[in-house]
């Protein structure tokens, strides 16, 4: 339950980097609004209350995909998803599959050293995603704030929609890709590494094949 929980963690922070976003402009409170209520809705997918994936607006992908069946695709197969990187020894992935009164859940982890630098890969599954993602496809793009010390901006990884989250001074931060309405891939590196470096890592998954994936 503990990998669970961080696991989760980390799925929150994604979704809670857009409501964040949105809501420090005064101009797209009603936007901010529509994001929080789709986290509400994750929430409650814990208690098995989420809205079924046909009322999204983009079920018909989802379905396209099997995710209307309700069952996330299995965490080995999102785990093969997960690259070697040269020049990082790379551990064996951690797989987390969950079936909860309506809730299916998966998620496949990978960590990589070299030196003081690491890198963390995940990639999630859930089975009503479809209500979250179609969102922050509709909201990613354009959004940039930029202070001394942090850089948060939306981006395209291998054409996906996605935003960077980086730490300025202490040379780290988030990468997240929003894939077919449906998964979220999640980079995060530290130890000082670069942007650049933790991009080009982040676009070493196939993500042409993990939309197809079933």
């Amino acid at each position: 339950m503990k990998h669970f929980s961080k696991q989760m963690f980390s799925f929150a922070v994604a979704a809670l980097f857009t409501t964040a976003l949105l809501s420090s402009c005064s101009k797209t409170d009603k936007m901010a609004e529509q994001i929080k209520d789709s986290v509400n809705a994750h929430s409650n997918g814990a208690n098995g209350n989420a809205a079924k994936p046909a009322d999204a607006p983009n079920a018909g992908a989802a379905a396209a995909n099997g995710q209307a069946g309700g069952v996330a695709v299995k965490s080995t197969i999102l785990a093969a998803f997960l690259p070697t990187l040269s020049g990082f020894d790379a551990k064996e992935p951690e797989n987390m599959d969950m079936n909860m009164q309506g809730m299916s859940y998966a998620s496949a982890t990978r960590k990589y050293t070299s030196g003081d630098k690491t890198v963390t890969l995940s990639i999630f599954d859930y089975n009503h995603m479809a209500a979250m993602t179609s969102m922050y496809s509709m909201y990613l793009g354009g959004m940039s704030v930029e202070t001394g010390e942090e850089s948060m901006h939306s981006t395209k990884i291998s054409g996906n929609p996605g935003w960077i989250d980086w730490k300025k001074k202490e040379n780290s931060g988030t990468i997240g890709v929003v894939v077919a309405d449906r998964f979220f891939v999640i980079a995060e590196g530290h130890g000082g590494i670069s942007q650049d470096e933790l991009q080009s890592m982040a676009e070493k998954i196939d993500y042409s094949g993990l939309s197809k994936a079933h």
